[in-house]
């Protein structure tokens, strides 16, 4: 059904190209680029070897391609090019976008221009179950265990190629591209697809038949998509209860926590905010081995590489001081919607 796929974006310096503060992300890439030409020109002057660079995890992070780089003393010139990233589940960071200091950036470059979507999915060999999910953004290899992306458009230069990456097999059945593309990602959410396949589905790459009921099928697709997509502008769900111990409560995250023993019915943002009565089935909803409510709280905790000594706050991510608080609340309703969507997928009934 695709032309072509992706695997996910790997750095191998991932706190210090990706970050959540896209001025601190241009400092400390810049800081590591400077120090890496540093090396380069300490090599030329002084005819040393490679092995003599300077290992300080601090100022740089070294990696087989570029320690190539050194030896073969390419000097690289700072972009500043920022562009934002899917790193995991609904976390969006800023990237350092240059190829020369990403060890495997893939072949993205069809994937700027036009908005463009991607069905990313856990790869061959993945040992956690089977999961997708959709994005507009380049996604990290680490999005998915092994990430896979299929996208729709391809963006190239190249006017001889055809733009769209996906080849409509059912055209005779009246879908469009994007019916097809909505279609593919609803059965890639199918829960008894999941499971009748899922040895399959961990060995090679997945394999899609069509099905009865599939004008109901390319609805609710079309329908997971919008909200995954749009996961920040979905409203909170009703059921939650907001405790709030001033009238004045601050909204900086260190980290969430679930409420004494573990109650994952209770998510404490910080002394001063507590959500409380989060339905049982948002935690239903589980991609890449987590479930949506848990990525978050994973990720949008402040965290200090241990190794470059790079802090990453999350609150630095957006003006709004109530955006992880909003986050929270929209991903919540979004876990619980995409559980009612999944769970209204008519049987698996292949078309023979």
């Amino acid at each position: 059904m695709f032309n072509d796929r992706a695997t996910g974006l790997s750095t191998s310096r991932d706190s210090w190209v990706y970050g959540f503060n896209s001025k601190k992300v241009i400092n400390n890439t810049n800081f590591m680029i400077k120090n890496y030409n540093d090396e380069v020109k300490k090599i030329i002057s002084n005819y040393t070897e490679v092995n003599s660079v300077d290992m300080d995890p601090t100022r740089i992070k070294w990696s087989t391609d570029l320690l190539k780089n050194v030896e073969k003393k390419n000097i690289i010139k700072p972009t500043n090019n920022i562009i934002q990233s899917m790193y995991r589940p609904f976390v969006k960071k800023n990237l350092y976008y240059q190829r020369d200091i990403l060890e495997r950036p893939g072949r993205f470059e069809y994937f700027f221009g036009e908005k463009n979507l991607s069905i990313v999915i856990t790869g061959k060999g993945a040992r956690r179950k089977f999961s997708t999910f959709v994005t507009d953004l380049i996604p990290n290899q680490d999005l998915m265990e092994k990430t896979q992306a299929y996208y729709f458009l391809n963006n190239s230069n190249n006017i001889l190629e055809e733009k769209y990456n996906i080849n409509n097999i059912f055209e005779k059945l009246g879908w469009s591209k994007e019916d097809l593309f909505s279609y593919i990602y609803a059965v890639l959410n199918h829960k008894e697809y999941i499971e009748k396949y899922s040895t399959n589905l961990n060995k090679s790459l997945p394999n899609i038949s069509l099905l009865n009921n599939w004008e109901k099928i390319i609805n609710i697709g079309y329908k997971l998509i919008e909200l995954h997509l749009n996961y920040e502008l979905i409203e909170p769900n009703t059921e939650v209860k907001i405790l709030t111990k001033t009238q004045n409560p601050i909204y900086y995250v260190t980290k969430i926590k679930f409420g004494k023993y573990k109650d994952k019915s209770k998510l404490i943002l910080n002394k001063d905010i507590t959500i409380e009565n989060i339905p049982e089935k948002a935690y239903e909803y589980v991609v890449n081995g987590r479930s949506a409510i848990e990525w978050i709280m994973d990720q949008y905790q402040v965290k200090t590489d241990s190794k470059s000594d790079i802090t990453d706050d999350p609150n630095e991510y957006s003006k709004d001081p109530k955006y992880i608080f909003n986050l929270l609340l929209s991903i919540i309703n979004v876990s619980v919607q995409t559980v009612d969507l999944v769970n209204s997928l008519p049987p698996l009934d292949t078309i023979e």
